[in-house]
């Protein structure tokens, strides 16, 4: 098996996609009986791989829509990081024209940040998920369903 990397640029020597845009695909799976789930997240410059991560959660989630919750919170933060270098790179044009998304396949997860006014028993992943539901009510991040 190979990792293999196709060029950064077309055929005009333009960048292969928006550098002006970053994307994070998270992916988490519930574990359960109290244990720890797993997740994925892939960051991506344009529609370039530039970091990823595989790791057990830091704690047991409830459910797989917390397991998720936890996966894209995750993701922003790894997008936040990011985000820094990128700026430094092009000259802090991410700042004033860049798009920055989160891609998830859970609907309830995504559903939750989008409107969070559900039912009671929703409290604990409406707390958890607050700085991810800022950013996107201040437009700064944007989340989409992406299809599992």
């Amino acid at each position: 098996m190979v990792l293999s990397y196709g060029s950064c640029l077309d055929d005009q020597g333009q960048p292969n996609g928006d550098l002006r845009k970053v994307t994070l695909l998270s992916d988490a799976s519930h574990a359960p009986q109290g244990l720890r789930g797993c997740q994925g997240i892939l960051a991506l410059w344009g529609n370039a791989l530039v970091q990823w991560e595989s790791r057990r959660q830091p704690f047991a989630a409830l459910s797989s829509t917390e397991a998720e919750l936890i996966g894209y919170v995750d993701a922003l933060t790894m997008g936040e990081s990011l985000q820094v270098i990128l700026n430094v790179l092009e000259h802090n044009d991410l700042v004033e024209r860049g798009q920055f998304e989160i891609r998830g396949d859970n609907l309830s997860g995504i559903q939750l940040l989008l409107a969070p006014d559900g039912p009671w028993r929703t409290r604990h992943l409406r707390l958890r998920s607050f700085v991810l539901r800022d950013r996107l009510a201040a437009r700064e991040w944007r989340v989409q369903h992406t299809p599992g």
